[in-house]
């Protein structure tokens, strides 16, 4: 259980911040490439600043940052808890799902929502039943992507874990310092075939991207 408990962390916190940021990026790409407002580039700046950010500066301002409660953390103090890295792993993984989805968004033409609307659906049917078929291959590949990222990231990890949550990449770097080195390469070796599966997802699933028409039913 101790071996294995590494191994659930790095999944259960990649997946929250994987999945918090594809909910995130599918209304911000829509905003992005369907709806003229002003600050469209504001908005698209923003969404790239995390990319452009080292992985210490990010920390570090976490640490610095939500070490007591404040109106943003609904009075919560996120420095020591569980949450601290997957929120931190969902700001890292914003700019590549985004980009996903708006990728996806930019290969049809906006006629096809228009011809739904047309017909009497409602925008929130449309995005349901036409959007989101086609840009579901685009957005899932994207996540995935950002779940192999978020199952290896040190930088960030290792300046905020917290020992009860401790994610596998900051354990094989416990297991080198004690000279544990069989230990570190089985977890080397799990790290290697997760990251390598959720690779090999985000390309099949980019494959079906190229035919986004296929989605719709």
């Amino acid at each position: 259980a101790a071996f294995a408990e590494p191994i659930i962390n790095s999944l259960k916190m990649s997946l929250i911040a994987s999945v918090a940021s594809l909910v995130f990026a599918l209304p911000t790409a829509y905003l992005l490439v369907r709806v003229k407002f002003t600050g469209r580039r504001l908005l698209s700046l923003l969404v790239l600043i995390p990319s452009a950010l080292p992985g210490t500066v990010l920390g570090i301002s976490f640490a610095t940052s939500f070490n007591r409660p404040s109106f943003m953390t609904a009075g919560m103090v996120l420095v020591g808890s569980f949450w601290i890295l997957p929120i931190i792993y969902f700001l890292r993984n914003i700019p590549l799902v985004v980009r996903s989805v708006q990728a996806s968004l930019e290969q049809f033409d906006d006629t096809l929502e228009q011809a739904s609307r047309t017909l009497g659906a409602s925008f929130w049917y449309t995005f349901r039943r036409v959007l989101i078929p086609l840009v579901w291959p685009g957005a899932l590949s994207g996540t995935a992507m950002a779940f192999a990222t978020s199952l290896g990231e040190f930088v960030v990890s290792i300046l905020v874990y917290v020992p009860s949550s401790k994610p596998i990449s900051v354990e094989i770097a416990s297991q080198l310092r004690y000279f544990h080195l069989g230990s570190a390469a089985v977890y080397g070796l799990i790290l290697i075939v997760l990251t390598g599966m959720s690779l090999l997802l985000s390309w099949r699933l980019a494959g079906l991207d190229s035919k986004p028409l296929s989605g719709l039913r």
